[in-house]
């Protein structure tokens, strides 16, 4: 079930992420997030054997992305029918105190943190699902979309 909600996910924020900044860059993108949550778990549990990949904090930095852009998409009228984010990149300022960004960040940090604590445990390790990567690759992404959008400051 993670598998699939992670895929659901992707799709709704991989894709448009990817047109609006390219391949090459999501992909460093997607790594970057990544190690970052992967990072913010073994801060948290340092003495943790437990295997794990940080994919699902790679796909919360690209909610933490899509929240900078305001979740504002456009679509082409080309023949693929793409879709990516559109207009520049919110400042920290204009997205903290946008209702829809941190409502959207705050219901998903809570929904992090609900799953992390009701979820059954691997290991005697804390919670199956690694909640803390989820928040770290969501800091990640809100903060470093600028790095990777060299578009940032145009209107689409």
């Amino acid at each position: 079930m993670h598998v699939g909600v992670n895929m659901m996910w992707l799709v709704i924020f991989g894709s448009p992420l990817a047109n609006r900044i390219g391949n090459i860059r999501f992909i460093v993108f997607w790594f970057i997030c990544s190690a970052v949550a992967a990072f913010a778990h073994l801060f948290i549990y340092p003495e943790s054997y437990v295997p794990m990949v940080g994919a699902s904090g790679a796909i919360s930095g690209m909610m933490g992305a899509a929240s900078r852009y305001g979740f504002r998409q456009v679509r082409t009228f080309s023949e693929d029918r793409r879709s990516e984010f559109a207009g520049p990149i919110l400042s920290i300022g204009q997205s903290v105190t946008s209702r829809n960004v941190v409502g959207f960040i705050g219901t998903w940090i809570i929904i992090d943190i609900i799953t992390g604590l009701a979820t059954p445990s691997m290991g005697g390790e804390g919670s199956s699902i690694a909640w803390v990567a989820h928040i770290g690759g969501l800091v990640a992404g809100f903060f470093l979309i600028g790095l990777f959008d060299k578009r940032r400051n145009q209107e689409i």
